[in-house]
């Protein structure tokens, strides 16, 4: 630690802060090359852009006589220092006073040297913001707080009891850490105070985020959430798809919330000006909602996504017509899954074996053939998983389990706990795979063989008479309405990282395929067909879902005409008259 220290220092020294050539971006990448990687990622150290932390300054300034800053997680500085820079411009009168916390004692040597023309009014406190006893009340809160998954989080079960005991909120243990962070934060800002924030957007989309979302809208008027994600990473270190939160006090029961998308970034005045306008240039996009029609426990990147009030007309929730179910969990995938060299190595009968796809990277088209399959076996992929479901199978199969025991797999987490510890789940064959977790777009594939899957894929299940809705289905997803539809139910993590859980899959809304005539749905078979022989294009499949939702929003018209019209017939019928 002392030598971290010592070359800290001596990267300090080589940089003026005074100086017009200064810049942060080369700073934070002389500091990453000395820090140990293994620490940043246990405390959760992500260094904030220039631009984009001199847009959250400027937003979150304002004059005032006297002006009290915290920066609960102040790193190396930027946040705060362009804070007071911005404090400065505004009027060099102002009096001002910033806390900032930082765990890490490097962070705080990093800070002074930032901040070190404005040292008499800074206060740099070397200890866990989230235990800390502070009962201030400040006018300006910023940060970048630490990005920690809940199950690294060192003192979860601390700083639970410490939100609970001092403000009455109880958040979920799957809470990552930064969602500390903002609530206590919110709780110490003035009645009169701003805040901006800069986090992981995944709490949008997450069960935890319920909470969190909950104090945002009960306690601050919530300017807007800014959501960045594309190709172009926001963080140089490696984390993508974050979002920024401006909120401010009072709470204003009519305000309005910006939902701003952006695909990279494209400088302050940019944004500045979709803030004030509300407009903006695609592929970007925003969207306006009122704050007290927004409701925590929806998944809030969808008005991110650009929400449009009429892009669920004709559609249903998927689960109406499917059922999904996570693949099969064996305990241990290098024990139940065998090539075709370890079953012949084994003598192992076919009858306990069952085909199998396991790993996501192993389907990369949009439908996955017997062909598929046999070039992984050639390949000497893992192509059968072991299905036992005798209690005493022969000894072929009971050499091959013992040899399991003495690598100790029964005594796994998930093998202890069944009746035999060889029985692993059944599951029947899914007729659609869609990937569990991805960095690019949705991807449903149509499974034509017998294999099942690992949880690396979500199951899709047709319900009885929704059999002919399979490669619509698909079709949906390529198109570019289906894929803005259905990613409101995407879960967003670090790193561009995005995920969906089967209940995520079952709440996506789709087209009523029920409304289709059959030679429709003939149609988007052949259709399909050709996407797949590389004759139709992307643009012919978007024009054609483009078609079918609109037929179906027809049909769903007709429909409550004609439910209407008897309605009042019946009326005249009883009455002689219709109101």
């Amino acid at each position: 630690m002392n030598e971290e220290k010592d070359s800290i220092r001596e990267v300090l020294g080589r940089y003026d802060i005074t100086d017009k050539a200064f810049s942060f971006k080369s700073l934070h990448s002389d500091i990453t090359h000395i820090l140990n990687p293994n620490r940043r990622k246990e405390i959760g150290q992500y260094f904030t852009p220039e631009e984009v932390a001199k847009f959250m300054a400027q937003w979150v300034c304002k004059p005032s006589a006297t002006i009290r800053i915290l920066d609960p997680s102040i790193g190396c500085g930027i946040l705060a220092r362009y804070c007071l820079d911005t404090i400065q411009s505004i009027d060099d009168t102002i009096e001002f006073k910033l806390d900032g916390y930082d765990i890490d004692m490097v962070m705080i040597e990093c800070a002074k040297n930032t901040l070190n023309d404005y040292m008499e009014h800074i206060n740099l406190i070397h200890t866990d913001f989230l235990l800390d006893s502070n009962a201030n009340k400040y006018d300006i809160i910023i940060a970048n707080p630490p990005y920690v998954k809940n199950n690294k989080i060192r003192n979860r079960n601390e700083y639970r009891r410490e939100l609970r005991s001092r403000y009455n909120i109880t958040l979920e243990a799957t809470a990552s850490l930064y969602a500390y962070f903002i609530i206590k934060s919110i709780e110490m800002l003035s009645e009169d105070g701003r805040l901006a924030f800069i986090v992981p957007v995944e709490w949008l989309n997450a069960g935890y985020g319920e909470k969190l979302k909950e104090k945002l809208l009960d306690t601050l008027s919530i300017e807007a959430l800014v959501i960045f994600e594309g190709d172009d990473f926001i963080f140089e270190d490696g984390m993508s798809s974050a979002v920024i939160i401006l909120g401010k006090k009072p709470l204003d029961k009519k305000n309005k919330v910006k939902f701003i998308g952006l695909t990279k970034w494209y400088g302050i005045s940019y944004l500045n000006n979709a803030l004030q306008t509300c407009e903006i240039d695609k592929p970007n996009t925003i969207a306006v909602m009122k704050q007290s029609d927004l409701n925590p426990k929806d998944k809030w990147s969808v008005y991110i996504n650009g929400y449009e009030s009429d892009v669920y007309e004709g559609t249903i929730p998927l689960n109406q017509l499917f059922f999904v179910r996570r693949g099969i969990a064996t305990g241990a995938n290098s024990f139940f899954t065998l090539s075709d060299e370890e079953v012949n190595e084994w003598r192992i009968d076919s009858k306990y074996l069952q085909p199998i796809i396991t790993k996501a990277a192993y389907a990369t088209d949009r439908i996955f053939s017997q062909d598929h399959y046999e070039e992984l076996k050639t390949q000497g992929k893992k192509v059968y998983l072991l299905n036992v479901r005798d209690e005493s199978p022969n000894q072929k199969i009971t050499n091959y389990l013992k040899f399991g025991e003495k690598q100790e797999i029964h005594k796994r987490y998930l093998t202890r706990k069944r009746k035999r510890w060889f029985f692993v789940e059944q599951r029947d064959v899914a007729p659609i795979w869609i990937k569990v977790f991805f960095r690019d777009r949705i991807r449903l594939i149509l499974n034509q063989t017998d294999c099942r899957n690992l949880t690396s894929f979500h199951g899709i299940y047709p319900k009885k008479g929704s059999e002919a809705f399979l490669v619509p289905l698909i079709l949906y997803s390529l198109s570019e309405i289906g894929e803005k539809i259905m990613a409101s139910q995407i879960r967003h993590y670090g790193g561009g990282l995005k995920k969906l859980e089967p209940r995520d899959v079952e709440s996506m809304m789709i087209p009523d395929f029920t409304l289709l005539t059959q030679a429709e749905l003939e149609l988007l078979e052949s259709l399909f067909q050709n996407y797949i022989e590389g004759i139709t294009h992307l643009k012919e499949i978007n024009e054609q879902m483009d078609t079918v939702l609109k037929r179906i929003s027809g049909r769903i018209s007709k429909k409550i005409d004609k439910k209407y019209e008897s309605t009042k017939l019946e009326e005249f019928l009883s009455n002689g008259s219709v109101e």
